[in-house]
């Protein structure tokens, strides 16, 4: 706040020192006299104005509000209140023989007692392997878990193998903090501008707080706007929250976009973001004194800084380069091998499809000699990965 609430004591000394500076025959303020007591009534109504007056700053302005009234504001300016928490994403291997099905919605098992489900059915191939999205769920930060926590599925199929998560969980987040809601209030012209895509998507937050941001996809043949939703997790909307979504914001909508007839359709038609697989495959040598395991987290978490979902543009490649950077700028990380730093099994630039956004579904660790750098706890894993030759494992020598 700019106005700053003054304790009594000091208050009572300013008015004290202004009676003195303006009367000659006040000389001595005694604790328990009349004038000690007008002054300290003087003092109160002083302090009371300041503080409505700080109060009232904080409705001007947001980077003096705190908790409830930060909550006030966002009440009076017509945003969406507070979100809540979320849950996370992430990928795992899961190994099986050919032909096991694993149905959608499979619950799997980790070691921080998190449970995450299968987004989509799986029916292992000849490879003996399959990546698949998982979403936790349960909400919060704590659903972040790290690598190689997810082992298990509670109920695993006939011909089930094994299962792991190669990279930590993300997008799990607490209720949101003061800090999150003061850039809120900051973007209130664009919330109130109709034709903007902010507008749309801070009312789609309202009613799902997994949603990030929106991409415009163009106009179908049917002369529908198609807009691609990205959620905190990377997590898929099913197709009953999609549908949901579309009839919670058309009340909002533009008549534009809107179909004639009072029907409830809407001229707006909402997809998923297509998230493309990043695979990583690296060979380093690392500090021992610092930790495989540490040095695991760090490199995730530095990369997922990196493909930050807010901030990736449509179409933007992965750049090789910078991913390199990324791990050899790790602390701990003394060499990466140029040779065998594979990125999607290649030495380029990934380049992404239009309206797509990286997720990371395989990371694998190995040291000089090439051989994976297993953790540093024991996992009840039978297969770790194909001893045949695999395209996506090639290594150059």
């Amino acid at each position: 706040m700019i106005t700053r609430v003054h304790t009594i004591e000091q208050i009572k000394a300013w008015v004290t020192e202004s009676l003195f500076n303006n009367s000659k025959r006040v000389t001595k303020v005694s604790p328990h006299s009349i004038l000690n007591g007008f002054i300290y009534g003087i003092s109160r109504v002083f302090q009371k104005v300041m503080r409505e007056v700080s109060l009232l700053e904080t409705y001007l302005f947001p980077d003096s509000a705190i908790g409830s009234d930060l909550d006030a504001i966002l009440l009076r300016e017509g945003l969406p209140a507070r979100f809540g928490a979320t849950g996370s994403a992430t990928w795992v291997r899961i190994m099986a023989e050919e032909g096991t099905v694993y149905p959608q919605y499979s619950q799997l098992i980790s070691t921080q007692g998190i449970t995450f489900r299968l987004e989509e059915p799986i029916t292992m191939s000849s490879a003996g392997y399959e990546y698949a999205k998982v979403s936790s769920i349960t909400v919060g930060s704590n659903t972040n878990v790290v690598p190689l926590s997810i082992y298990a599925f509670s109920l695993p199929p006939a011909g089930h193998l094994g299962v792991f998560n190669e990279y930590r969980a993300i997008g799990g987040r607490d209720a949101e903090d003061d800090e999150a809601i003061r850039a809120r209030i900051k973007n209130i012209s664009n919330v109130a501008s109709i034709e903007t895509m902010e507008r749309i998507t801070q009312l789609m937050m309202v009613f799902n707080p997994n949603v990030l941001r929106i991409f415009h996809g163009g106009i179908d043949k049917l002369g529908r706007v198609n807009l691609y939703v990205a959620t905190q997790n990377g997590a898929d909307l099913t197709q009953d929250e999609i549908q949901a979504l579309t009839v919670y914001i058309a009340p909002w909508l533009s008549v534009y976009d809107l179909n004639p007839y009072n029907s409830l359709e809407t001229g707006i038609v909402l997809r998923n973001v297509v998230y493309t697989q990043v695979s990583l495959d690296m060979s380093i040598a690392y500090n021992l004194n610092i930790g495989v395991e540490r040095i695991r987290r760090d490199i995730q978490i530095n990369l997922t800084k990196y493909l930050d979902f807010r901030f990736w543009a449509s179409g933007q490649p992965v750049e090789y380069a910078r991913v390199l950077e990324i791990v050899r700028s790790t602390n701990g990380v003394l060499f990466v091998s140029n040779n065998n730093f594979m990125l999607n099994s290649e030495l380029n630039d990934l380049y992404m499809p239009p309206l797509s956004l990286p997720m990371i579904s395989s990371f694998i660790l190995r040291d000089l000699n090439l051989n994976i750098i297993l953790p540093e706890f024991t996992l009840p894993l039978p297969v770790f990965y194909p001893n045949r030759p695999n395209q996506q494992f090639r290594q150059l020598v």
